[in-house]
C-alpha cells in the first residue's frame, strides 16, 4: 500500500512539473523586447569609431538639413540625429535572434515599429552621404557588417503595428538583393527611401542603374 501511494505521488508530481513546463515560453522570446530595451538603455555611443553624414534622404531642402551620426557595438546600432527644430535626438537598432528592434531613446526609451520600417525594411541600412565626421574606414567596416545582416523579421509594438502593404517591388536589379532571403523585400510602403536612393544612385550598391532600369523603378513608384 505504501509503495502504491508513493507511485501515485510521484506521478502527480511529474504531471504538475510537466504542466508547468508546458506553460513556460518556449525560448524566453516573450521577454526579449524588455531585454532589448535594457541593452539599449545601457549602450554607450562609440565616439572613437562613428560616422556622421549629411542625411539627405531625411532633409527637407537646404534650409532644413538633417545630420545622422552612427556607431555600432555588438548587436546595437546607436544613431544620433540632428534637426534644427528638434536638436539632437538618439535612436537605437538591435538585431537579435534574426529579429530587428527599433527604439527612440529621447525623450524616453520606447520601442518603435512602422515609423522606422518605412525606410528600414530590413534593419540597419548602408551608410551613404557626405562624410562629416569619422573615417571612411569606419564607414566601410559598418557597411560590411550591414551587408551581412540577412533577412530579419521586424518587431512591431502594439502602438505601431505592421503597416498595410499592397504592392511589392519585383524589378531587377532591386530583387538581386531584396529577394526575401538575402535582404527584406521592398514594398510601396518603402517608396520614399526607394525613390531617394534610385535618384541619387545610392542603390544598388557597387553599381549604377541603367537609364532604363531607373526609369522602370520610377515608373513603378509613380503608379503605386
Amino acid at each position: 500500500m505504501t509503495r502504491r501511494l508513493a507511485w501515485i505521488a510521484a506521478i502527480v508530481t511529474f504531471v504538475i512539473v510537466l504542466t508547468g513546463v508546458s506553460r513556460r515560453p518556449a525560448s524566453g522570446a516573450s521577454n526579449e523586447p524588455a531585454m532589448v530595451l535594457d541593452t539599449m538603455a545601457h549602450a554607450a555611443f562609440d565616439r572613437d569609431h562613428h560616422v556622421e553624414i549629411h542625411s539627405g534622404e531625411n532633409s527637407v531642402g537646404d534650409d532644413e538639413p538633417v545630420f545622422s551620426d552612427v556607431s555600432h557595438t555588438g548587436d546595437v546600432w546607436l544613431l544620433r540625429q540632428y534637426e534644427a527644430r528638434l536638436g539632437w535626438r538618439r535612436f537605437a537598432i538591435v538585431v537579435r535572434n534574426r529579429r530587428v528592434y527599433f527604439a527612440s531613446i529621447d525623450p524616453r526609451l520606447a520601442l518603435l515599429g512602422a515609423e522606422c520600417a518605412e525606410c528600414h525594411a530590413n534593419g540597419p541600412r548602408a551608410i551613404h552621404g557626405p562624410l562629416l565626421a569619422g573615417s571612411e574606414a569606419d564607414r566601410n567596416a559598418m557597411n560590411g557588417i550591414i551587408s551581412n545582416v540577412h533577412v530579419a523579421l521586424l518587431y512591431y509594438p502594439a502602438a505601431e503595428p505592421a503597416p498595410r502593404v499592397t504592392h511589392a517591388l519585383t524589378l531587377s536589379p532591386c530583387v538581386d538583393c531584396h529577394d526575401g532571403r538575402h535582404r527584406g523585400r521592398l514594398t510601396d510602403y518603402n517608396h520614399r527611401a526607394i525613390r531617394y536612393q534610385v535618384e541619387h544612385a545610392e542603390a544598388p550598391p557597387h553599381s549604377l542603374f541603367s537609364a532604363d532600369e531607373r526609369a522602370q523603378v520610377l515608373d513603378w513608384l509613380n503608379h503605386h
